[in-house]
């Protein structure tokens, strides 16, 4: 996967490796962080239906929720979803400019940082409507 962007407490950060392909982030001193990280991974070409997996990197780093976006082409409908998160509403998450496609949020609660596998089932539903 490649960083796309990081932003903590809404402004943008650098993100700065170490070894072992570990991350440090920068957080905000004597408060709060709100850490937004997006980063890009290239699959294969999807085709009418299928099973995508998205991975999502152990951080290290317990919150009180994990907010997880992912970006389906708009010509596919999500059939199913596997992982430890729960589908939400769009509410308070705005869509970045630089973003097209069909965004699809999922959070859970108490996160402690653990890496995470998400399965997504889709398909292109048919011209005619099936």
């Amino acid at each position: 996967a490649e960083i796309w962007s990081l932003r903590v407490n809404g402004e943008s950060r650098n993100l700065y490796a170490q070894e072992e392909g570990r991350w440090m982030i920068p957080l905000a001193a004597g408060q709060t962080s709100h850490v937004e990280l997006a980063f890009l991974r290239k699959g294969a070409k999807i085709g009418l239906q299928g099973r995508l997996e998205a991975m999502i990197p152990e951080t290290g780093i317990p919150s009180k929720e994990i907010r997880v976006a992912v970006l389906l082409p708009g010509r596919v409908e999500l059939l199913s979803l596997d992982g430890p998160v729960a589908p939400v509403s769009a509410g308070d998450w705005p869509q970045p400019a630089e973003i097209t496609g069909v965004p699809l949020r999922f959070s859970q609660a108490y996160y402690k940082g653990e890496g995470m596998t998400l399965a997504l089932a889709y398909k292109e539903p048919l011209k005619n409507g099936k």
